[in-house]
């Protein structure tokens, strides 16, 4: 079940990014109501006269549900009934790409990262400017941005980037210098798709800065996974 549930989720990934954000939600709720229903221990007609408050409650009690799942699950009913039922209302890109990693979170959830993380991963050149950068990280709401070269990763800056650059030049900073005059080099770590999540984890209590892995499938770049991504899951 859980590949069909993968399938059905990339499908709404895929319609995501084709800018039908509120289609791409209401699908990938659709799949959280299948897997609900696999997951409740009772006949099809007792679960059909459950309320999805009630569902969840039972899915808590049994220990399907642990952690911050529940309360996660409550968000996206709300968020559900906001989006079909709302007249015009229509999620932004970030809101319905938020919601349907906390499905596949729910859904998914099998000990590895696949699930976790962010795609496609927001990158910044290092010939773009300073300014360029603070814009990206303040639309995204992002304290943090992998920095490329020729399509590969080579740093990142964050906040503390910017910070220690405006204390070396005694509060001024040029915003139309490049990226590269800020970037911390090299310091990023770097795992593979199928990296166990308490490998992942453990690799982030071990580094201060950045506060993210860089995931890959072989050579190519699949997505990023935060502490906060991790967080989620408490």
């Amino acid at each position: 079940m859980k590949d069909l549930l993968r399938n059905q989720l990339a499908e709404s990934e895929s319609q995501l990014s084709q800018g039908a954000n509120k289609l791409a939600f209401l699908s990938a709720f659709g799949v959280l109501e299948t897997w609900i229903e696999a997951q409740v221990s009772m006949s099809p007609r007792d679960i059909d006269a459950l309320s999805f408050k009630q569902k969840i409650d039972s899915l808590t009690k049994e220990g399907v549900l642990v952690g911050s799942s529940p309360l996660m699950m409550k968000h996206l009913h709300d968020c559900r009934n906001l989006v079909a039922h709302r007249f015009s209302f229509e999620p932004s890109t970030d809101q319905a790409r938020q919601w349907i990693r906390w499905i596949k979170q729910i859904t998914l959830k099998d000990g590895n990262i696949r699930s976790l993380i962010t795609t496609p991963v927001t990158t910044i050149a290092e010939t773009e400017t300073i300014e360029n950068a603070i814009a990206l990280m303040k639309d995204h709401d992002y304290s943090q941005i992998p920095v490329m070269r020729a399509n590969q990763p080579i740093g990142y800056i964050d906040e503390w980037s910017v910070l220690n650059a405006l204390a070396r030049g005694e509060g001024i900073l040029d915003p139309n210098d490049p990226v590269s005059s800020i970037v911390e080099l090299g310091k990023i770590t770097r795992i593979p798709i199928d990296t166990d999540l308490n490998e992942a984890m453990r690799l982030l209590r071990k580094q201060r800065r950045p506060g993210f892995l860089l995931v890959f499938d072989a050579d190519n770049l699949e997505g990023i996974l935060t502490k906060s991504d991790v967080l989620n899951l408490i």
